[in-house]
């Protein structure tokens, strides 16, 4: 499982391609302790090695995002054993990581080293320096296998010569291409005036390459400035418009620093998990370096789990309420030493006047019995705040700060060292931290809406923010819901079997019973909870639940507002009925309503080894990540990865409520803003169909500087939603020729999945500005899978096919359409030359995402 040979193959191949300006100077795996036996004896004999266990990795998650590659026990469903780089952005954005099977590793022996190793360079270089496939695919409209000599994408109908469609295939712009790849007639990269060194990027060839290791595993470089095609229609060339491999990388930081420099570490990841990464180069003053085998380091991560808690005490009676209560299901969340897992947690609340008022619980282990005790050391009641006081409540929030962190680095403590520090604040807060690899720092804003900042300089957990709206039951209600999901988010961050939202809905007292139904999806069956809260617990008399076969659940338990019914294990999924009765009817239309919310979470149960291969997973993220932007600038990407196992789920439903800032003058901004995601593969902004990314744009940022809070949530989209599947034959392999993917994940059919929910609390972002109210500063979106779908020999006419885009990237419809033809295709690029189509021929821009056609 962890022989190091096809990684030390893929490092001296790296090393080889790139004329010896890169190579991996130290590998890290983070290694399951099922796996640890069989690592460590088969790295025995290996030189550059060491051990390091019982090391508290940042986050199970979090590691899997930083790694470079990932090892899945499985093969993927519809690719085999193939290496793959899991990419979800455009050109030059960095990937989420190689993905390897077990049984790819396991099968590397000296007669396949070279293709093995190969197979992960090509990958590598996709998810490092965001590059794509130089060659096209079988099958593929968008990408087609063969195209014109032209580059144009040929019809069904078409009698027209058809050639390969590489970056290669066309050896005839050799001049126009290298002016604009960036090399001189020496063979070198220019470098930047300031530069002090010069950059070797290759020897003198005598011939150029003849292909690309991007379209062929059999060459050996990518295409450059001697024969890269510009307008084929190569993945490459049309999402990085149409730049060569070379040209991207080259622009990247590890081809552009100086001698000396600092060492990078690279990180795969054994059993999804992993840390950060680095290369190496160094040596004689044109950056070449011999080739030496890259240091090993196996770590064997502990067990247990630490969480410390810093809480700002100055909100109001109400928020503090409500954090309390989050804090409350999120405490009952936490695995105890009974459930085979050891967790112990800190609690620092800090205030706003005195720095004596710090209260301070020491470390805890967590067990069954105690978690009530856990929360009841909590405050009941904050402290409160005035403006004049915000200055010192930043001091004493920051002095809490270090204080936790001094606490999770304490060598003198017994389960020593990291762990989580949670902020929940909505105090601005302006501090730097001393870096400490063990401690993963997460910030939640709350409340959103004020035009607070939290940078806490080395934040490199979850930023998420909640809203908190107007002071009504239903808001307070909603608001208390964002924040149990923030608190949960975090501990998914931290550890797998962690609860799941599946339902949430608010509903008032217009009648004494009001009912509903939730729907529990296999194998969601443990730690199944049903909690309904309101603003005053006395407003509810009772809740009860009914299972798919007429199971009555109907003994809540009653804490701090909220009625909880617990079902430890149960094998009925489906549709689940709940009731509930308020404590007096409405008797007339005018009287207040009592608004209560209704959340259901659940956990996989433990029935079957490959459990968490079956649950339905959600996981959200922004192209911005922490750092403020400038909305107007700076366009804002939401994402979302929609998966049972490794198996993507297509036509799901995936919407983003963004919940904006409030402005300065208080005034409030109408929201939250409903964001449709899409896994279309049209190139802007999905770049691939069917892999499970959802992606879409956000373009309804207002011009005030503030959080926007994010909750994604996707369902089933009324049976609509699938798993795409693909017969392997023989199971699991691929030949040595393979690449994944064009415009979609290869599949054949699609099997429906059972009806689901799933309710996230997505990441936060931050703007510093935005557009006003009558500027228009977002263009439309990209056409990038325009094609000939049939040729009229009689008449010489063509009918073109495309996706419409929107007037805002991806969102409304474009004004007008402009459709330009030319005998030479080189005068497409100007617009005075170019013959514009009659306005008669061009259709209207129909909403974006709908498929258009054209006769001219």
């Amino acid at each position: 499982m962890c022989r190091s040979n096809v990684l030390t193959s893929t490092s001296e191949q790296l090393h080889n391609v790139t004329t010896g300006r890169l190579q991996w100077d130290k590998i890290s795996i983070l290694v399951s302790k099922s796996l640890a036996h069989d690592c460590f004896r088969l790295a025995r004999h290996q030189q550059r090695m060491q051990v390091i266990k019982n090391k508290r990795m940042n986050a199970q998650l979090a590691a899997s995002h930083a790694a470079d590659m990932v090892v899945h026990d499985a093969s993927h469903p519809l690719i085999g054993d193939l290496p793959h780089a899991k990419q979800y952005g455009g050109c030059s954005q960095q990937g989420l990581a190689v993905h390897l099977s077990r049984s790819f590793i396991r099968s590397f022996h000296a007669d396949t080293f070279f293709i093995s190793g190969r197979q992960v360079l090509r990958e590598w270089v996709k998810h490092r320096y965001g590059v794509f496939d130089e060659t096209g695919f079988d099958g593929d409209l968008q990408y087609p296998l063969r195209t014109s000599q032209y580059g144009s994408h040929p019809p069904s109908n078409s009698s027209e010569l058809q050639q390969d469609n590489s970056c290669t295939t066309f050896a005839n712009n050799t001049s126009e291409a290298l002016e604009d790849d960036g090399r001189n007639g020496s063979g070198h990269i220019d470098t930047p005036s300031n530069s002090t060194s010069s950059i070797s990027a290759h020897p003198v060839k005598a011939t150029p390459p003849q292909t690309s290791i991007m379209a062929s595993l059999d060459a050996d470089d990518w295409c450059d400035g001697s024969n890269h095609i510009r307008w084929m229609p190569t993945k490459q060339n049309v999402l990085c418009e149409e730049q060569s491999v070379w040209q991207v990388m080259e622009t990247h930081p590890d081809f552009r620093r100086r001698a000396p420099s600092t060492t990078t570490e690279f990180v795969p990841v054994t059993d999804d998990a992993a840390e950060p990464w680095h290369q190496r180069q160094d040596g004689t003053d044109d950056g070449w370096t011999a080739f030496f085998a890259p240091e090993f380091e196996y770590i064997l991560p502990s067990n247990g789990h630490r969480y410390v808690l810093v809480l700002d005490r100055t909100p109001s009676s109400r928020r503090w309420s409500l954090i309390r209560r989050a804090l409350y299901r999120w405490i009952h969340a936490l695995p105890s030493s009974d459930d085979g897992v050891e967790t112990h947690l800190s609690v620092i609340v800090s205030s706003a006047s005195d720095a004596k008022n710090l209260v301070v619980l020491g470390w805890t282990k967590v067990t069954a019995d105690n978690r009530d005790g856990l929360v009841g050391r909590i405050p009941r009641r904050p402290l409160g705040s005035s403006p004049s006081a915000s200055s010192s409540s930043s001091e004493h929030l920051a002095s809490a700060i270090r204080l936790a962190h001094q606490m999770l680095n304490d060598e003198k403590e017994a389960t020593c060292c990291g762990g989580q520090l949670i902020v929940l604040t909505g105090t601005s807060i302006r501090m730097q931290l001393d870096e400490q690899q063990d401690v993963t720092v997460h910030a939640i804003a709350f409340p959103s809406r004020r035009t607070t900042l939290v940078d806490l300089g080395v934040v490199n957990g979850l930023a998420l923010a909640v809203d908190d709206g107007d002071d009504d039951d239903v808001e307070t209600s909603l608001t208390q819901s964002r924040l149990a999901a923030a608190f949960l988010q975090i501990l998914r961050y931290d550890q797998l079997d962690t609860p799941t939202q599946v339902y949430e809905e608010t509903v008032t007292s217009a009648n004494q019973m009001q009912s509903g139904t939730f729907t529990l999806d296999a194998p969601l069956g443990a730690n199944v909870r049903v909690v309904a809260h309101c603003a005053d617990e006395a407003d509810l008399d009772t809740v009860e639940v009914v299972s798919p076969n007429g199971r009555v659940y109907d003994l809540p338990l009653v804490s701090d507002g909220m009625l909880h019914i617990r079902i430890p294990h149960t094998d009925e999924f489906g549709e689940w009925n709940y009731r509930l009765r308020f404590a007096q009817p409405v008797v007339s239309f005018s009287r207040h309503q009592v608004a209560t919310t209704v959340e259901v979470t659940a956990q996989p149960a433990p029935t079957t080894t490959q459990i968490y291969d079956e649950a339905i997973t959600v996981q959200a993220w922004t192209n911005v990540g922490r750092e403020p932007v400038n909305a107007s600038q700076t366009p804002i990407l939401l994402y979302a990865d929609v998966r049972r196992g490794q198996s993507p789920i297509v036509d799901a439903k995936v919407t983003a409520l963004v919940y904006p800032p409030q402005g300065s003058d208080n005034s409030t901004v109408q929201g939250p803003f409903l964001v449709q995601l899409y896994d279309k593969g049209t190139g802007d902004p999905d770049i691939t169909r069917a892999d499970g990314i959802y992606s879409a744009y956000f373009t309804n940022a207002i011009n005030q500087p503030g959080h926007y809070a994010v909750t994604v949530q996707v369902t089933d989209n009324n049976r609509k939603a699938s798993i795409p599947v693909r017969k392997l034959n023989p199971p699991g392999m691929a030949t040595s020729t393979d690449a994944c993917c064009g415009s979609s994940m290869p599949y054949q059919q699609t099997v429906l999945v059972q009806p689901f929910r799933r309710i996230i609390s997505g990441p936060s972002f931050v703007t510093l500005d935005g557009p006003g109210e009558d500027e228009d500063v977002y263009p439309p979106g990209r056409i990038s899978d325009l094609r000939v779908e049939r040729i009229v020999n009689a008449t010489n006419e063509v009918e073109l096919g495309w996706t419409a885009p929107g007037t805002d990237y991806d969102s409304g419809s474009a004004a007008f359409y402009q459709i330009r033809c030319y005998t030479d295709r080189s005068a497409l690029n100007d617009s005075g030359s170019a013959i514009l189509v009659h306005a008669s021929l061009t259709p209207q821009p129909l909403p974006a995402g709908t498929w258009q056609k054209a006769m001219v």
